[in-house]
């Protein structure tokens, strides 16, 4: 039976007459102003991600108890809050009910305004204050006729990163992600969205005999325009003033408050020996390339600008890096590996103990090698006050907080280290493995791509692998697998992984892995890296458990570097609890009585 058209009539008469639907109005208005406002001001203050949650959680709240005391309750300018008289009662007494209510509708409306004003005002201040303190250093190009100068070219650029990075307050983007578009020539608007920054700084140099030509330019990336350019002509000698003249230049143009008497140079190259300091470059120019054969390059470089100047800290914290690095991929003997990476550690310490980069390096060392992980967390905490940053700082001290449980601090540090160096396929494959520990499976998949658009290599691979059959994806996996082994020369057939799949599912395919990964020929070393772990984790996978154990004692007698990892990570709950398991733990100083 359809409702009486006089009922509705009345009932809406009624909630006008209790100032409901002013209520409704005035409240959602006001509501839509507060939730605009905290989603623009979430990023720029860094709130947790669940604080737009929480606001609207209490504003749904808060909207039912605004009906239902506006429906019970009214103003009256000499009565104060007193009960809502009934329709009937109101009709008696033959006048209407005063309220103040328009007054604090007319406050709220009032502050609505003022919302929608403050609205429109702070994308235009904040975010933009924001945006203005962050750079991109892009490659120098070598205009040399020779172009032999690639080395020197990729050291101005890093020298220049180095001593903005000192700089209070200044977001600059690491290295990696930068020389990323070397040799692009991509649109500087585009590279400035990618890299998510308001400027961006790109040159070249141009070497005759002893002189030097060196154009630098800052540009705006919002609209491309030039905001500062500079050519400086020199003698090789002059190099280091140049450096200095160009980051002072920016630091002007971008109106960064400093701290002190601090300069945008830090004094960070550390000699006055200019032989040394280009054997240092390149050094550093072999090092970012991260194979066995240019890690070697560097280390030869670094021990000849030592013979120069063997005050020179920056090239023993070279050589330092070279040895944590190349130990660390297990292109070196651990234990040797580790005790020359402190030793030089010490050396670069005792001549500056203000180099953040050094700092960083003893807190991996201290992780990974020695176990000891107040100290680890010492330094890398003082790495990170001293070059804020530092992105591989942040990465370190993330994986410590993975080792130690510690899941929500880690994955904050990460996305640090990933805003810094926007284009890192380590950091995002470590992003990749904390999504697979929480078991948000989609986003580490995510995480995995983002890693392979910028290199393809094995990690990301087999983590697909294993979240698809998480997922239950089991065609998927077995398509991905295929993927993994078709970089191996010695595989006849991809095919054969179908006939296994068929035969005895996943759990077959796992196994067929675990043998491929015992006996294949493919060039990708990561595939080799921490291998006793990673078949240990395989076999835990499909619940053999004795498997699982017998493989991972053999990952911590070899010293392979991801043991520690094992303490929380979910893969080995099977055998958790394995007396053999808490014997690693009490090794590594991981074990309590709540395991």
């Amino acid at each position: 039976m359809p409702p009486n058209p006089n009922k509705l009539s009345q009932f809406w008469q009624e909630l006008k007459r209790r100032k409901v639907v002013r209520v409704i109005t005035v409240f959602s208005a006001a509501a839509f102003v507060i939730l605009e406002l905290v989603s623009i001001i979430v990023e720029p203050l860094e709130l947790p991600e669940w604080t737009l949650p929480m606001i609207i959680v209490l504003l749904c709240i808060g909207f039912i108890i605004a009906i239902i005391l506006s429906w019970i309750y009214d103003i009256h300018p000499e009565e104060g809050i007193v009960k809502t008289e009934p329709a009937y009662k109101a009709k008696e007494k033959d006048k209407p009910v005063t309220s103040n209510s328009w007054k604090i509708a007319s406050y709220i409306s009032f502050v609505v305004i003022v919302g929608l004003i403050v609205l429109n005002i702070i994308p235009r201040t904040s975010k933009k204050e924001i945006l203005e303190k962050s750079i991109a250093v892009l490659p120098f190009e070598d205009m040399s006729s020779q172009q032999d100068q690639e080395y020197f070219c990729d050291g101005m650029a890093e020298e220049i990163i180095n001593s903005l990075t000192q700089l209070d307050s200044l977001k600059v983007i690491a290295r990696t992600s930068t020389f990323a578009f070397k040799d692009k020539h991509q649109d500087i608007r585009e590279i400035g969205r990618i890299l998510d920054v308001r400027t961006v700084l790109e040159g070249s140099v141009q070497k005759s005999g002893n002189r030097l030509r060196i154009t630098a330019q800052l540009i705006n990336v919002e609209d491309g325009s030039h905001l500062w350019s500079e050519r400086y002509d020199r003698d090789m000698q002059d190099i280091f003033i140049i450096q200095d003249e160009i980051s002072q230049a920016i630091v002007d143009k971008l109106k960064i408050k400093l701290f002190g008497k601090q300069s945008a140079t830090s004094g960070h190259r550390q000699t006055e020996n200019l032989e040394a300091y280009n054997l240092y470059l390149k050094g550093r120019f072999f090092w970012h390339r991260r194979t066995e054969e240019d890690l070697l390059k560097s280390m030869d470089f670094y021990q000849q600008a030592l013979e120069l100047d063997s005050t020179y800290a920056l090239a023993y914290a070279g050589l330092a890096d070279v040895y944590f690095i190349m130990t660390w991929w297990g292109y070196y003997p651990k234990e040797e590996g580790f005790e020359k990476g402190k030793t030089y550690v010490s050396k670069a310490l005792s001549i500056n103990d203000k180099l953040a980069e050094v700092h960083a390096t003893l807190g991996g060392i201290l992780t990974w090698y020695d176990w000891d992980w107040k100290g680890a967390e010492k330094e890398l905490l003082y790495a990170i006050s001293l070059n804020p940053n530092d992105a591989n700082a942040y990465q370190y001290y993330s994986e410590l907080l993975k080792i130690l449980g510690k899941s929500k601090e880690a994955r904050e540090y990460i996305d640090q280290a990933i805003k810094l160096n926007p284009h890192s396929r380590i950091m995002y494959n470590l992003s990749a493995s904390y999504y697979y520990r929480e078991g948000a499976y989609e986003k580490a998949i995510e995480e995995c791509k983002k890693s392979l658009e910028i290199a393809q290599f094995g990690w990301p691979m087999l983590r697909f692998f294993n979240c698809y059959i998480k997922l239950g994806m089991n065609v998927e996996a077995k398509e991905q697998l295929k993927k993994i082994v078709s970089f191996d020369p010695s595989l006849n057939s991809p095919e054969v992984i179908d006939s296994i799949y068929l035969e005895s599912g996943t759990e077959g395919l796992i196994r067929w892995l675990i043998h491929w990964l015992q006996t294949n020929e493919t060039p990708d070393f990561y595939y080799n890296l921490n291998l006793n772990y990673r078949i240990a984790g395989l076999y835990a996978f499909i619940g053999d458990s004795e498997h699982a154990m017998e493989y991972l004692e053999k990952s911590f007698e070899t010293g392979e570097t991801k043991v520690p990892n094992m303490k929380f990570s979910p893969i080995f709950d099977l055998i958790r609890h394995d007396p053999r398991f808490e014997a690693m733990l009490k090794k590594m100083d991981l074990y309590t009585t709540t395991q």
